[in-house]
């Protein structure tokens, strides 16, 4: 039997405790190295977290405040609004009592109402308000409808069409809109001059589109009318002699302005305008007396009143640099005095129509 002889070591191959030792601790050196980069990472990662969730607090918490001063300044023109609709409503119960002398006028009571400061803002340094109110309520019976162009029964009504073209003419506009607007609400796909246009003309526009074939609801849709260019200004100086109701409506008298009043009854601005006279003390309660008094056709009475339906409201709330906008349109039922919103906006107002009003008071 053979003996099984090993190779001997050299001495080069022997470890030695001490090398042994040196190489343990190296290693241990080596994963203390990556632990301490891992726990810094870790802290880097939770400070980032932790700032970015601060930053969206605090944006969420900003977003919030604003939301609700947004939403206290739209709450206060809301109540405004239905603080006017209701001494509507009570102008409405005072006028029926009245009966067939009733009448609206500037001196009533929702017609006072122009710019009142908000106490309850009031700035503990300065003493000042820093909260107010802007408010103009006014009837639109006194102003041409341009829906008046079309009657109850859908036909053209000359008479007012031709206001229209006088009024256009004041402004310096060009009478060509009178055309296109009788054929943007009529009901026919027939042009009723060589100046108008109909579905035709506007299905070749980028986009495309088509005419109303109804009453306009705003003004505004006189810039879709084909070759007319309606600028803020333009728009501004038709509101001062013209609205879009939805039905046909009278001229009151005690709001009437004298342009309008001489359009409708074929005189003169400056006749129109002694007619007027002391208006603002003296309301006219009688149409029929004022137009014997004045020699005018009696057949005028079906186009004059002393009575608003329609009316607009324009609102502004300022709280400390909060705005809020409403512009209202609304219709006073005669028979019952019910009071329905027809139109409302939250836009601001156009400053061209501000300007005019400003320079005219």
């Amino acid at each position: 039997m053979k003996k099984l002889i090993l190779p001997a070591l050299k001495p080069s191959n022997v470890v030695k405790p001490a090398d042994a030792v040196a190489y343990a601790l190296s290693g241990l050196h080596r994963q203390q190295g990556v632990a301490l980069i891992s726990v810094m990472l870790i802290f880097a990662i939770a400070a980032a977290l932790a700032a970015r969730m601060m930053i969206n607090g605090a944006v969420q918490v900003e977003q919030a405040s604003v939301y609700l001063q947004q939403q206290r300044v739209m709450t206060y023109a809301q109540g405004v609004e239905s603080y006017v609709i209701a001494l509507l409503k009570d102008d409405w119960d005072k006028d029926n009592q009245q009966g067939p002398a009733a009448f609206d006028h500037p001196q009533d009571s929702w017609a006072q109402l122009k710019r009142f400061p908000l106490d309850e803002f009031e700035n503990e340094a300065s003493g000042e308000s820093e909260g107010e109110i802007l408010l103009r309520a006014e009837p639109l019976n006194g102003l041409f409808n341009l829906g008046n162009i079309i009657n109850d029964k859908g036909e053209i009504d000359p008479a007012q069409v031709n206001i229209f073209r006088q009024i256009l003419v004041n402004q310096q506009i060009p009478t060509e809109v009178a055309d296109l607007t009788i054929d943007w609400m009529d009901i026919d796909n027939t042009t009723n001059s060589l100046l108008g246009a109909e579905d035709n003309n506007y299905l070749l526009k980028s986009p495309a589109y088509r005419t109303a074939d109804q009453r306009m609801v705003n003004l505004s849709e006189l810039a879709l009318l084909d070759k007319v260019e309606v600028t803020p200004e333009l728009q501004a100086k038709l509101e001062q002699d013209m609205v879009v109701l939805p039905t046909v409506t009278k001229v009151n008298l005690n709001w009437a302005k004298p342009e309008i009043l001489a359009l409708v009854t074929k005189s003169s601005p400056g006749q129109a305008e002694q007619w007027l006279v002391g208006l603002e003390f003296t309301p006219i309660t009688n149409v029929k007396e004022f137009l014997t008094k004045n020699n005018l056709d009696e057949k005028l009475k079906s186009v004059l009143t002393t009575r608003s339906e329609y009316f607009r409201i324009r609102i502004r709330v300022n709280i400390s640099g909060q705005l809020a906008y409403i512009t209202s349109i609304v219709h006073r039922q005669q028979d019952d005095g019910s009071i329905m919103v027809l139109q409302r906006n939250f836009l601001p107002f156009n400053k061209a129509i501000l300007k005019l009003e400003e320079e005219q008071s």
